[in-house]
């Protein structure tokens, strides 16, 4: 394939997920309302599932056990309980499932990483998915509007992490357990879990 075959290609990519390519610059869509956000991130998404399917896929109708339906859940009777996501372990498999299904492709995190589901104990469903890296070091806007010089964001960072995953999945996305779910970041266990591997 010619260079110039690979940049129509390119061009084409971009442009169907929305993006203004001209000769000189990429643009994205004047109207960045929810559903071209959706679009934008569309093929990053398919090629992620696309890519995780064959290790998901034999153990997909055990993952799905713990997606409650709506008669499953009563609202009165939640009880959220952390678990902390080990490598290799099913939890894992859980996390990255249901992270897959979400309409902005996930990243692996980097540096210092902790993921986290949050679970029904009433039911045995999953509410949440947390992960958990370190912050984005260098952001001037952040550190002006502060007031921090360099010396004082390395410090001030060396004991942040930032949530790379938040979110609930359905039924509780929409009874919005992910405002309460995000309280859990700052949960004695999480704090433990922070302390006792970092």
């Amino acid at each position: 394939m010619g260079k110039t075959e690979l940049v129509r290609k390119i061009e084409r990519s971009l442009r169907s997920q929305g993006f203004r390519v001209s000769e000189s610059r990429i643009l994205p869509p004047e109207n960045l309302d929810k559903e071209t956000l959706r679009k934008l991130h569309s093929t990053a998404v398919k090629q992620k599932i696309i890519e995780a399917t064959p290790a998901l896929q034999r153990r997909e109708t055990a993952l799905l056990s713990y997606i409650a339906n709506g008669s499953e859940l009563n609202p009165l009777a939640v009880c959220p309980s952390i678990v902390q996501v080990e490598s290799r372990s099913l939890e894992e498999q859980l996390f990255r499932y249901v992270t897959l299904h979400w309409t902005v492709p996930v990243s692996s995190g980097y540096g210092r990483r902790l993921r986290f589901l949050v679970i029904d104990q009433s039911n045995g469903k999953l509410i949440d998915a947390i992960g958990l890296c370190d912050p984005v070091i260098a952001l001037s806007g952040r550190d002006t509007w502060i007031g921090w010089s360099k010396d004082q964001r390395f410090a001030r960072l060396r004991h942040v992490m930032d949530a790379f995953v938040l979110g609930a999945v359905p039924p509780y996305s929409h009874l919005l357990f992910g405002k309460l779910v995000a309280l859990f970041c700052a949960s004695d266990e999480v704090r433990r879990a922070c302390y006792a591997k970092y």
